[in-house]
């Protein structure tokens, strides 16, 4: 049995590899064509921007997938409505991602400020005050 699972692996992992670069195909390119000419440039900076997010900001894949996903929907979106509902667009995107970069930076500064014990940097501080003062108070 178990030579017959290790016989389907590559297959498995060859059709969701075929899936894969078709969907990426579909999403680059504007018509059947691969050329150059025919990138859809915005649909190349989202893939980009998802590779960059997943690799520097180490988030969930799911997440990131979930909100390229609704990315995509606002940049399609954009392109069939008038000007004033593009701004705000364009202005509530700019937010969202600017939220999620700050809450990841401020994730990592946390983690940045623990102490060897675990404990935040502030507060193995405010031990140390709180000894000090005590040992203040024994001698005095």
């Amino acid at each position: 049995m178990q030579e017959v699972l290790n016989g389907l692996r590559p297959a498995v992992v060859g059709l969701v590899a075929y899936a894969g670069a078709s969907i990426l195909l579909l999403a680059l390119f504007r018509s059947g064509t691969t050329a150059l000419s025919s990138v859809n440039w915005q649909n190349a900076a989202l893939v980009l921007t998802g590779i960059a997010a997943l690799r520097i900001l180490d988030l969930n894949p799911a997440w990131i997938i979930a909100a390229f996903g609704m990315a995509g929907i606002v940049f399609y979106l954009q392109q069939s409505l008038m000007a004033p509902w593009k701004i705000a667009i364009d202005a509530a995107m700019l937010m969202l991602l600017a939220g999620i970069g700050w809450i990841k930076v401020s994730q990592r500064r946390r983690k940045a400020r623990t102490d060897a014990d675990g404990l935040p940097t502030w507060l193995a501080w405010e031990f140390i005050r709180a000894k000090i003062r005590m040992a203040d108070i024994a001698y005095s």
